[in-house]
């Protein structure tokens, strides 16, 4: 009698439907079951009429609850690119998901608490803002759930779903397979993609070594004890006491790790001690600049950025240097590994790459304030004269000739004989240029007071300034302070700016009196304030004036020196400054004001009816700009770098079906790349779907946290039912499809996150440095929580939970050779002599250890699916009859 005749339906020279013959029917009889009777995945036949249909791998290949009514009867190659395109969507979907879910893990780990320290010197208590996640407990818990939540959520679904009667238990492959396989893809072709990533002549060196060294070991140990549970323990079946071991390695893995990162064994060296304290010190610097008002909400502190502005005055560039010293009180912090895996689900989905680090140096320094401010001591009077800062700015970048007095306003006493007024010539100062200018009465008459005087100013070739004499009349008859006007006309060349100037001739017959102005004002900034004590109408003989200052809403000892004194006018002398010393520590707050009083007159001089002046203090332009301008720049530093998504629905769902902007690596904007539009209408649907996700910033991202999850359970089920179909209509069993498709689909934004926090970051612990704990935690929580659910639903009905162990653990034993072999090559590489750190170096190493940890990843998929399909002797041992034996 002839033997059984197996057709497979997905072979592409078979039809997907064969009669049978009578006599092939008959042979089958007894050795192979009907499809729907079977609960296992061996060949079954199907009866169509009088006819039957063989199929191998039956419940995989067609018993989907994705499947349409008919589906699967459709040409195989139609099959293979529907679920291949299909499958590309859903991972495309994964990673975007995957971004809302670590936008939320960004914002909950981001969350502060303050911290209080004692400054060792001066015994001081200050409080300081600090994260409250600890950075190797967030990368190791929440990074590690969102980076492997798909793998784990994969093989929770596959356990739940094949829950059912213990005589007809059937274990997946899927699931456990694909957290392998995901381990092999991060640490081996991840590793190459990084190697090869690093600029060329630079290093990548991890830089927390001991917290990588205790990953690497449990990610070692993680499957070292896969092994022993499959093969060794209890083959073929897994037991609640390896459940529970495997998950409470967990909590064990993240505290030791914690401790590695705080050395609780090894005392703090000096140099780790000094930059703790540096750190702190830090903190402290920082809070001394910022306040937070009742919202929360950090600001800058004016009142130590004026101090800051005081105690530069005067200095070259000062306000370009106080900026750069005041941004590096807010050190951008090194991105890490979540914040490059949302990049790179945000390049994925078509949005904007966002750049991870912001310039803060300028080709050019910021205009300044500080010369457009004019302190009320710059208005002299007698023999100095005054800056119209408006005229001045015109004056220095005109183009042509210009001609204006170097101030508008000018005084003289009498006795003096003369006033010398200055005009100066602005421009390219070409060839030679005249202008004329007279005299022109005012309450001074010519020729009782001065004389008229008009004429015509030349300048050479290169000449700045010229200077006016008129003769002053000096009569000894006592009369109030009058002026007069000399005006400018008929430039040769050019224009005048400011063309008059006023002149005011001031008595000298009689003692006069002492007069100060009603207010004056004063910068925040200032060191002293200097207050004019006028003598007016009047400077014969020697007389005397007292002075002392008066608190007013500003305090003596605190924001000035408190000062008294007399002051002396010699005959003749029609001024004299008084000057007020403020602290050198301390910055007045804007709008109090103290006072200066005159007193006690001698020598025939009398007090005005204004001889108390009230100092008001005023903001300084220069502490207001570089204020604007520092929350400026670290509004723009945030925006670049800030991944946690919207704050609203309606921003989410404009954001969705909105092309985002796209920019270059240097930040600046560019038209979006034909990938990103392709990306961005391909994935739109995902997009306006998972708009229904809570934004970042509701709840402290906690809501957020939990419906991706939710999504990303979803969507992992119809990959766990779509993967298993195209790896069927492909010819590849769950085991072999595990380890490649699934693998790299759901580790694809990895992928791009390790390759741009290579190039983008100094360290390699954002690259390569998480990838242990990735994997580690993939063991414990992606086989550790189905272990549990299945070992308690089965051994609480007096069975046991069965898994295929024979093919994975040969997949185990591979993947733990490369590791040894990969993880060594890494921590010889940090040595100086080979290359100084774990990422790029010299050329030739560089090249050579990227291809030989992809050509490991290779070979690990080629040995293990030669393996699978029996080209490869192994003792499986997969006869799980016996497993509960």
């Amino acid at each position: 009698m002839p033997g059984p005749v197996y057709i497979d339906p997905w072979s592409p020279s078979m039809p997907s439907t064969c009669a049978v013959s009578d006599a092939m029917r008959n042979s089958t009889v007894g050795i192979l079951q009907k499809c729907h009777d079977t609960s296992t995945s061996a060949n079954c036949y199907v009866e169509i009429g009088s006819s039957r249909i063989i199929h191998n791998n039956y419940e995989s290949c067609t018993d989907s609850w994705l499947l349409l009514p008919g589906f699967s009867l459709l040409p195989n190659w139609f099959l293979i690119a529907t679920y291949g395109l299909f499958l590309c969507f859903l991972f495309l979907g994964i990673a975007i998901i995957s971004d809302k879910f670590m936008s939320a893990i960004e914002v909950i780990t981001a969350k502060q608490t303050t911290m209080k320290i004692t400054d060792p010197k001066t015994g001081e208590i200050s409080a300081i803002k600090v994260k409250y996640w600890n950075p190797t407990v967030a990368n190791l818990t929440l990074l590690a759930l969102g980076s492997s939540a798909p793998e784990i959520l994969l093989a929770v679904f596959e356990t739940v779903k094949n829950l059912g009667p213990p005589e007809k238990q059937n274990p997946g492959e899927l699931g456990a397979a694909t957290i392998v396989g995901s381990a092999a893809f991060n640490l081996l072709a991840i590793s190459s993609v990084c190697m090869m990533s690093v600029p060329k002549g630079e290093v990548r060196r991890i830089s927390n070594l001991k917290v990588f060294l205790m990953t690497a070991f449990f990610a070692m140990l993680a499957y070292i004890w896969v092994l022993v549970v499959y093969t060794i323990w209890t083959p073929n079946r897994v037991s609640m006491i390896e459940a529970l071991i495997t998950f409470a390695l967990f909590p064990i893995f993240v505290g030791l790790s914690y401790a590695a990162d705080q050395n609780f064994w090894i005392k703090r060296t000096v140099e780790q001690q000094v930059d703790l304290e540096a750190k702190l010190s830090a903190g402290m610097k920082v809070q001394s600049v910022t306040t937070t008002d009742a919202d929360g909400k950090v600001h800058l502190n004016r009142a130590q950025i004026a101090v800051l502005v005081k105690r530069t005055e005067g200095e070259p560039d000062a306000e370009e240097r106080l900026m750069k010293h005041i941004m590096a009180l807010f050190p951008q912090d090194p991105w890490s590994a979540m914040r490059f895996r949302i990049n790179a689900a945000r390049r994925l989905g078509g949005k904007a790459h966002k750049i991870t680090r912001v310039v803060e140096e300028r080709d050019e320094a910021p205009d300044t304030l500080r010369e457009n401010r004019v302190h009320p001591s710059d208005h002299s009077f007698g023999h100095a004269e005054s800056m119209n800062i408006d005229l001045f700015k015109k004056f220095a970048v005109a183009e042509s000739d210009v001609f204006m007095f170097k101030c508008p306003t000018f005084a003289v006493v009498e006795s003096q004989g003369f006033a010398r007024i200055t005009v100066l010539r602005g421009g390219p100062l070409v060839g030679e240029a005249s202008v004329d200018f007279y005299t022109i009465d005012g309450t001074a008459d010519s020729p009782a007071d001065f004389a008229e005087t008009k004429g015509t100013l030349v300048f050479r070739m290169g000449e700045e300034s010229k200077i006016i004499e008129v003769p002053i009349v000096d009569d000894d008859g006592y009369e109030p302070d009058e002026n007069f006007f000399i005006k400018l006309c008929n430039p040769s060349v050019g224009k005048l700016l400011g063309d008059t100037v006023e002149v005011t001739i001031i008595d000298d017959d009689e003692p006069g009196y002492a007069a100060l102005d009603d207010t004056m004002e004063v910068c925040e900034t200032a060191t002293e304030v200097h207050v004019t004590v006028y003598r007016r109408r009047g400077a014969d003989g020697r007389v005397t004036v007292d002075y002392r200052t008066q608190d007013d809403t500003c305090q003596a000892g605190v924001d000035y020196e408190d000062g008294s004194g007399t002051l002396v006018f010699e005959s003749g002398e029609t001024s004299q400054v008084i000057t007020v010393c403020l602290s050198d520590r301390h910055v007045p707050q804007v709008g109090t004001s103290f006072k200066v009083l005159l007193s006690t007159p001698t020598g025939g001089i009398v007090l005005s009816k204004r001889c108390e002046l009230t100092v008001q203090v005023v903001g300084d332009l220069a502490v207001s700009r570089l204020a604007e301008e520092v929350m400026m720049r670290l509004a723009a530093r945030n925006s670049a770098v800030d991944l946690n998504g919207d704050e609203s629905y309606y921003q989410q769902f404009r954001d969705a079906v909105t092309m985002a902007e796209s920019v270059d690596d240097d930040g600046a904007k560019v038209d979006p790349a034909v990938i990103s539009i392709v990306l961005h209408y391909f994935t739109i649907t995902w997009k306006v779907l998972f708009s229904l996700v809570p934004p970042p910033s509701y709840s402290g991202g906690w809501a957020c946290f939990g419906v991706s999850l939710l999504f990303i359970g979803i969507v992992t089920a119809i990959v766990e039912q779509v993967a298993t179909l195209f790896g069927c209509a492909l010819g590849l069993n769950n085991m072999v499809t595990a380890i490649t498709f699934v693998a790299m689909g759901t580790s694809l934004p990895d992928t791009f996150a390790s390759k741009q926090a290579t190039i983008e970051s100094d360290d390699a612990d954002a690259a390569v440095g998480n990838i242990t704990g990735s994997n580690s935690v993939n063991v414990f929580l992606g086989l550790g929580l189905p272990w549990v659910i299945g070992a308690a639903y089965y051994e609480s009905r007096g069975s046991c939970f069965k898994v295929r162990a024979g093919a994975l653990g040969f997949s185990v034993t591979i993947f733990l050779v490369f590791s040894a072999v990969c993880l060594g090559t890494l921590l010889l590489r940090r040595l100086k002599w080979v290359a100084g750190g774990e990422l790029g170096g010299p050329e030739f190493g560089k090249k050579f250890c990227a291809v030989l940890f992809f050509g490991m990843w290779f070979a690990y998929i080629v040995i293990s699916a030669m393996q699978n399909y029996g080209y490869i002797d192994w003792d499986t041992n997969d006869d799980l009859s016996t497993a509960c034996d």
